[in-house]
């Protein structure tokens, strides 16, 4: 019998052969099995809720370095941008006077 199944080393899933066993198989070892998958789905939430706020983490970090980096960097422009106006508006009063 052809079944898919995943395989935890390779982390993918995999067609594998499989023979029916001659024994009855319960519904004991249904709900165990059950029971691991629903608890490797929760274990793999909860990693992928840690990646998720570690990546949000790392995002708020170079969002708040960037925007001290660009308020640095608008301050200085503006600055010098008022030197370059005040310096324009000195040269027109001159020339007006002249």
């Amino acid at each position: 019998m052809m079944l898919a199944g995943y395989c935890t080393e390779c982390r993918r899933f995999k067609r594998v052969q499989m023979t029916v066993a001659e024994e009855t198989v319960t519904l004991e070892f249904l709900a165990k099995l059950v029971q691991k998958s629903l608890e490797e789905g929760r274990q793999h939430r909860k990693a992928m809720l840690k990646l998720k706020q570690l990546h949000v983490a790392q995002y708020e970090t170079i969002k708040m370095e960037l925007g001290g980096a660009l308020a640095n960097m608008q301050t200085t422009i503006e600055n010098s941008l008022g030197r370059i106006e005040d310096k324009v508006d000195e040269l027109a009063r001159k020339s007006y006077i002249h």
